[in-house]
């Protein structure tokens, strides 16, 4: 492999991953009822944590770092893995599409109102979806959650565990096993105890979580020593937070999409958080390069208090947004009923 193909090969990875993840959400939103939405993006990323630490294991034994080709065999696996997951997902899109061919036969009401259903999805573009405060709000917390841990997960604070704590890869291994590990066996069970609060609250906890991460992470610098002991109890516990956000934040881009846009809304936070990851390793790379560690956790903790704020913020719209939908009438209803929790969420429709 030359630098060049290596550049395309990340080029490739990138725009597969952007645009199959808002596929693939929108196909588990189709199958799951609003009430058990948690539970199935819960499997999902359990899913993927046990696949990572299983790659990682298999990269082990397969990589050979001691010449170029001693990588190939592991992108042929990766490729091989990709082939399967397109082939899986385009046999789930096709039942998709079978299930609605071979539906009942709808009312004629029914029937009319599919058409309009149809032409109101293809009037929301994205600058339409962006006119919508919940969604701005929504994009700009998807952005800050990339920003205050997973930009920097294997790029900035790998770098500050091998410069800053001078650590061996050994521990850093150990710690990203430490963090699957933690995601893969307290997923489901956070879940269950989780479930009836909002996912507002919820997103602001895997934060206060994170806050936590970075202050344990950024204590070596202060005291001394402790840099592996700290490094595996972050890397660690930033699972804990990614049990508590992962499985609420796409049902929450769907319950705020417009009728017919989930699709879009869900690549919308996709493509924001993307480009989050782009910009985060550029802010710590630049930091570290200066010798700045302690600038380093300091802008991590400022991403973090930034998306407490988001997160409030995007509660106090969505609220506005629901009371208004609802008319007077339903805006007493509903008032006396939900108290200070956010409107349930709705079906939503493959978009």
């Amino acid at each position: 492999p030359t630098v060049a193909t290596v550049w395309l090969a990340a080029v490739a990875v990138g725009a597969s991953s952007a645009t199959t993840q808002p596929a693939v959400q929108v196909l588990l939103l189709r199958w799951t009822p609003p009430e058990r939405q948690r539970d199935v993006f819960a499997w999902q990323l359990i899913a993927l944590n046990l696949a990572l630490a299983v790659g990682g294991l298999v990269g082990g034994f397969v990589v050979d770092l001691s010449s170029a080709a001693g990588v190939l065999p592991i992108f042929y696996l990766a490729a091989i893995g990709s082939t399967a997951s397109a082939t899986v997902v385009w046999l789930v899109g096709r039942s998709a599409r079978a299930a609605v061919s071979v539906a009942p036969t709808a009312s004629s009401v029914g029937l009319a109102a599919a058409p309009a259903r149809a032409s109101a999805a293809d009037a929301i573009s994205y600058r339409t979806l962006l006119r919508r405060p919940p969604i701005r709000w929504l994009l700009a917390v998807a952005v800050l959650l990339q920003l205050a841990c997973y930009s920097q997960f294997t790029s900035g604070l790998s770098a500050y565990s091998l410069d800053t704590l001078a650590l061996s890869p050994k521990v850093i291994g150990a710690a990203i096993a430490a963090n699957t590990i933690a995601v893969a066996a307290l997923t489901a069970p956070v879940v269950r105890l989780t479930r009836r609060h909002s996912p507002t609250t919820l997103l602001t906890v895997c934060v206060v979580v994170w806050i936590g991460c970075w202050l344990v992470l950024g204590l070596p610098m202060l005291v001394g020593g402790f840099g592996a002991a700290a490094v595996l109890i972050g890397y660690g516990s930033f699972g804990i937070g990614e049990t508590v956000m992962a499985p609420v934040l796409s049902p929450l881009a769907a319950s705020l999409a417009p009728e017919g846009a989930a699709g879009r809304t869900l690549a919308s936070v996709t493509g924001a958080s993307t480009a989050a990851n782009a910009v985060g390793p550029v802010l710590s790379g630049a930091l570290l390069a200066l010798g700045l560690p302690a600038g380093f956790i300091v802008l991590q903790l400022a991403c973090c208090a930034l998306t407490i704020a988001a997160i409030r913020r995007l509660r106090v719209v969505s609220r506005a947004g629901a009371v208004s939908a609802a008319g007077p009438v339903g805006s007493a209803g509903s008032a006396g009923g939900r108290g200070s929790r956010e409107p349930m969420q709705p079906a939503v429709a493959v978009g």
